[in-house]
């Protein structure tokens, strides 16, 4: 007998899960006959079209890490169908006929699926062509932008004891880069954060850097404007504001693994500005994508906050950056979107009939109220469909698989299971006792609902894996955690839309 090893959700979520929503439990060596996988994908929705209920009582991250655990005490809202079809796909079920996909309760029943797979299959193919909108809406759909600063708009002055530095009107690469040493060995040690133990660590194994506070540097408000234009022309939302966050350096040695950037409310993207780089590699160490970048002085890279990013180790030399956090401004009447695209989406996305859910692309951290990039475009659709009404709320995707291969016994059935549950700000009370008798009216709507498909075109970009024994510092590193803050996790989101005639 041979067993396959199925595709896990970490690798899904290109082995960075940064979300607490997921748990797997690892390979049972006393089963080698089979493979086995018990993933939770976490899914968090946003609540701009209709809000979920906000408490007076401040959840911490914690808290809401301990309500992931214990997700499975709440009613399975639906499941995912486009996770189940992917794991057919890989291990050749498609031309099986015992396989349920969790959209059935009793798991005893044989194959339930065969009620909603020729549906399901039919609307997943519909979803499919949304990657032909996303292909021609690149600064919408893109991991990130780069370009370079016109010369003369970079002010800079430095405060910190040892790295004093002034400049007026462009920081020349040539004198910049015989300071970096000097700057490098008079900052402080970087710490990144871990979000399985929502802490600030210090490893120089995952990340080995040096850093100046905003409080320690200055640069004009016409550059935080130029800056703010430069987001406005390449993503969603345009309305914004910038606000300078920290100088990061790095030496011989240095790295950062593969992170993202830490969340909090508001925040929509991270802009870097290249100091200096003086690194032998031609290719530089910041890779984002599929693309490899150098900080040379006035160059610049901006990005979602929840967009995998890493500085690969140098050789030699130093290299710097100004970071710039960039905010949701309150005012984002800006974010019109092209009729065109609109009527694409729509076209498409008419087709399928209510009630389905759809994940979105990014993640984004509870009490988010505002989709960005082509998530916006999702939501606004959600908002002009006439026949349905649409809800973001925070969900929780649970997943399980077996696959056997050869000489399988009469009683082994494949398996692929997926369950989605809510997971709002009241879900959340609701698992930890806390406010439960109101927090159980305020969701009691959901309680009426079931068997609802969640679709996505992009499982890579829409799931969100955690595991607990996950290598520490692998994905789940953004610059600081706080574990005060209820906001410093993220959370994947999906739309649910529902007839309007039902209540």
């Amino acid at each position: 007998m041979t067993t396959k090893r199925p595709l896990s959700n970490s690798s899904l979520a290109g082995g960075l899960p940064s979300d607490p929503a997921s748990v797997s439990r690892p390979l049972d060596s006393r089963q080698l006959k089979k493979t086995k996988v018990d993933n939770a994908s976490g899914q968090d929705s946003q609540e701009t079209l209709i809000p979920d209920p906000v408490y007076e009582e401040i959840r911490s991250a914690i808290n809401i890490k301990k309500a992931l655990n214990s997700i499975s005490k709440l009613r399975q809202l639906g499941y995912c169908p486009t996770k189940v079809h992917k794991f057919r796909q890989q291990f050749g079920l498609d031309n099986e006929d015992d396989s349920h996909d969790g959209s059935f309760t009793d798991p005893n029943v044989r194959n339930p699926e065969e009620r909603f797979r020729t549906r399901d299959l039919a609307n997943q193919a519909i979803l499919d062509d949304l990657k032909d909108v996303c292909k021609d809406i690149k600064d919408l759909s893109a991991s990130h932008a780069c370009g370079s600063l016109e010369y003369g708009t970079f002010d800079l002055r430095i405060t910190r004891p040892g790295c004093e530095y002034t400049s007026k009107g462009w920081c020349y690469s040539r004198e910049i880069e015989g300071l970096l040493h000097d700057w490098f060995e008079h900052s402080a040690i970087s710490g990144y954060g871990d979000m399985h133990s929502l802490e600030t660590k210090v490893d120089c194994e995952v990340r080995n850097a040096r850093e100046i506070p905003a409080s320690e540097f200055e640069v004009t408000p016409a550059l935080l404007q130029y800056i703010q234009n430069l987001w406005r022309e390449h993503f969603l939302p345009r309305s914004v504001r910038a606000e300078p966050y920290k100088i990061h350096l790095y030496g011989p040695g240095g790295h950062f693994k593969s992170h993202r950037d830490t969340p909090e409310t508001g925040l929509v993207g991270t802009f870097l500005v290249g100091l200096g780089d003086t690194s032998s590699a031609s290719t530089g160490h910041f890779r984002i994508g599929n693309e490899m970048l150098k900080a040379h002085t006035g160059s610049w890279v901006a990005f979602h906050p929840d967009v995998p990013h890493e500085i690969t180790k140098l050789e030699d030399g130093y290299r710097a950056v100004v970071a710039f956090k960039i905010f949701r401004a309150e005012n984002d009447s800006e974010d019109t979107l092209p009729a065109e695209l609109q009527a694409r989406m729509k076209t498409i996305l008419d087709q399928i009939p209510a009630p389905f859910g759809l994940f979105t692309t990014h993640q984004y951290s509870i009490g988010t109220t505002s989709l960005n990039g082509f998530d916006a475009l999702l939501s606004a659709y959600a908002r002009s469909r006439h026949d349905t009404q649409a809800h973001m709320l925070p969900v929780v995707t649970k997943f399980y698989g077996e696959a056997f291969f050869e000489q399988q016994s009469e009683d082994e059935e494949h398996v692929a299971i997926s369950h989605v549950y809510p997971f709002t700000g009241a879900h959340v009370d609701i698992l930890l006792n806390k406010n439960a008798v109101q927090a159980k009216k305020e969701v009691q709507w959901l309680d009426e609902l079931s068997e609802i498909p969640f679709y996505t075109w992009d499982l890579k970009a829409s799931s969100e894996v955690w595991q607990e024994d996950y290598p520490e510092g692998v994905g789940y590193t953004g610059n600081e955690a706080d574990s005060s803050r209820e906001d410093s996790i993220y959370l994947s989101y999906a739309i649910l839309f529902l007839p309007r005639t039902s209540k």
